[in-house]
């Protein structure tokens, strides 16, 4: 038999835990006597069936993720879990290696965002009173010159205090480029500058989108509702696949209604 075992108890996140023990549960479920799953992993051949379709003769991959499938993975998380699988059987050591690294590289980041938040937000929020929301400008300022200046790669602790820092500014994009433009004229600010042009840059393009969006979907709504006064299965059809995707005209009453009256019709 070809089946393997492997320690995971350098992954920290129980939810990667699972992917990648499902994973090799399913590559030891395609083992046999004759059929080294492993050596098929190693090959690199299941990073490329992820993107492809699979007969009834692809014993291997279809068993790996049937095993999967518990985890109710995206794209990316699959592919995630396929390449880890195979660095893992290429060599379990390296792998090891690495992923200890990054562990120790990720705790090293959370101890310095924790202790920043605690040196920083944790005495303003004590401090600021009843001051405008503006008054954090300098602590923001602080926030993105550390995060510019250690140049690291992701962290969680991290983004969560951007999030933390962005929703005391303001809970919608208009509301922070209203409350960042005050930031500004408060004084030199360049990195929440470049953060403010931006974020008008984003809220101008939203702006565009949207009025795009209800430029089409409006008269989609009303061709779909002359479609469904008139019962004609031709014209609902047409009316129902404009050529363009949109949740608030597939989410739409007139959508649910036009979609039943076609069934009915058909």
């Amino acid at each position: 038999m070809f089946k393997r075992s492997y320690d995971l108890s350098c992954v920290l996140s129980e939810t990667e835990r699972s992917y990648i023990q499902n994973a090799i549960n399913g590559v030891n479920a395609a083992c046999s006597e004759t059929v080294d799953a492993w050596s098929y992993v190693e090959r690199g051949n299941l990073s490329y069936d992820v993107n492809r379709l699979l007969g009834e003769h692809d014993h291997i991959p279809r068993s790996v993720f049937a095993a999967m499938e518990p985890d109710l993975h995206s794209g990316a998380t699959a592919s995630w879990t396929v390449s880890t699988l195979q660095t893992i059987a290429q060599s379990y050591e390296t792998w090891r290696t690495m992923r200890e690294q990054e562990n120790s590289r990720q705790e090293d980041m959370t101890h310095f965002w924790n202790t920043w938040r605690n040196m920083k937000l944790i005495p303003y929020y004590s401090n600021s009173g009843n001051a405008s929301r503006a008054s954090i400008g300098p602590i923001l300022e602080d926030f993105l010159n550390t995060k510019a200046f250690r140049n690291e790669g992701y962290s969680q602790i991290r983004n969560n205090i951007e999030k933390e820092l962005m929703d005391y500014i303001g809970q919608g994009l208009e509301e922070q480029v209203n409350i960042l433009s005050e930031i500004v004229s408060l004084g030199p600010s360049p990195l929440c500058s470049n953060l403010l042009l931006r974020l008008k840059q984003r809220l101008e393009q939203d702006m565009q989108m949207k009025n795009n969006h209800d430029k089409m979907v409006k008269p989609a709504l009303d061709q779909l509702s002359a479609a469904i006064e008139s019962r004609n299965p031709i014209a609902l059809k047409a009316a129902l696949n404009p050529g363009w995707g949109s949740m608030a005209f597939q989410n739409s009453e007139l959508y649910r209604i036009g979609s039943k009256l076609l069934s009915e019709l058909s």
